[in-house]
C-alpha cells in the first residue's frame, strides 16, 4: 500500500486543520512507503502552525534533516532510527532525538552534553552508546 503523494499530502493537511491547537510531530519512515519531498512538508508547515516537528526515520536522515531546516519555513526536527544518527542530526540541524529504545539516560547525557557545548563529551557518550 504506497499511496501516491497526491493523496498522502492532502490527509496530512486533513490532519492538521483537525486538530488546530495541537502540536503534531508526524514519523517520516520512507522505507516502503510513497517519499515525502521536505518541500512538500515544509510547504505543510507554512499553512498549518501546529506542525511542529518531524520525526525523520530515513537512513541516514542527513539530507532530509538538512532540507527541512531550509529556509523559508524552517521545519524543526527528531533524529530517530533508535539515536544512531544522533551527533550527526544535530549538527546538521536537528533539535534532538527520539528513539525507541530505554537507554534515556545516555540520551540524555549526549543531548545535555551537546547543549553546554561539551561535544567531546557528547562523542564520548554517543561511542559508548554505539
Amino acid at each position: 500500500m504506497s499511496p501516491s503523494s497526491e493523496a498522502i499530502l492532502p490527509h496530512f493537511s486533513a490532519v492538521l486543520d483537525a486538530v488546530p491547537e495541537t502540536p503534531v510531530i508526524p514519523q517520516y519512515a520512507p522505507t516502503g512507503t510513497t517519499p515525502i519531498p521536505p518541500a512538500a512538508i515544509r510547504k505543510l508547515a507554512a499553512e498549518h502552525s501546529n506542525l511542529a516537528a518531524v520525526k525523520v526515520e530515513s537512513r541516514p536522515p542527513y539530507s532530509f534533516i538538512a532540507a527541512l531546516a531550509e529556509e523559508p519555513c524552517a521545519v524543526p526536527s527528531f533524529a530517530g532510527s533508535g539515536g544512531l544518527y544522533m551527533l550527526d542530526s544535530l549538527r546538521l540541524g536537528a533539535i534532538g532525538v527520539q528513539p525507541g529504545s530505554g537507554f534515556v539516560e545516555l540520551y540524555q547525557q549526549i543531548y545535555s552534553s551537546w547543549q553546554s557545548g561539551e561535544t567531546s563529551r557528547s562523542e564520548e557518550v554517543f561511542l559508548r552508546l554505539l
